[in-house]
């Protein structure tokens, strides 16, 4: 309701249906991630127009992504290591639950992409300064307090966003 305001009851129930619907399409696939090889990969996600990035890694540069929790983006990571020929090192917030947080880093590094957790993206980012690579970054999770972060109205809401990756960028 704080999100769409002028949507009645009825369009925010489909709303609510189609993202409980989209939320369990997205668990399936996480799971699927486990029986899945490199050509399973190749025939689900496309890249477009990206040579750009491909002129990159062949000058020994690496690339920042900047992505979202839009669609499967566990199998965008993987896809895009397999497609760029370069490791996939993802930025990520540690779970909770430690299980849990193996069993996704499990599943993000196969095929040699590399898993830096958020509290040590600096340590590692040094470490890891002679690879080339595609440094990921999901920059639509909220901020901690006590982190720099750049505060906008986002679906009707005050609403705080990382600013890390431009630090990296820069």
């Amino acid at each position: 309701r704080n999100s769409f305001p002028l949507k009645t009851l009825k369009e925010l129930n489909v709303i609510e249906k189609g993202f409980y619907r989209h939320l369990s399409d997205m668990i399936v696939e996480i799971l699927k991630v486990q029986s899945m090889n490199e050509e399973d990969f190749r025939e689900r996600i496309n890249f477009e127009d990206d040579e750009f990035i491909f002129d990159s890694f062949k000058n020994n540069q690496s690339a920042i992504a900047l992505v979202g929790h839009v669609g499967n983006h566990e199998w965008l990571g993987i896809a895009a290591g397999i497609h760029y020929g370069v490791s996939v090192d993802t930025i990520y917030k540690q779970l909770h639950n430690s299980l849990m947080d193996n069993f996704i880093k499990r599943l993000r590094s196969r095929f040699g992409n590399y898993q830096i957790e958020m509290k040590s993206t600096l340590k590692e980012l040094i470490k890891r300064k002679n690879i080339t690579r595609m440094i990921a970054i999901a920059g639509d999770q909220a901020p901690p307090k006590g982190e720099s972060y750049y505060q906008t109205i986002f679906l009707n809401q005050s609403t705080s966003f990382y600013t890390g990756f431009y630090k990296i960028a820069q």
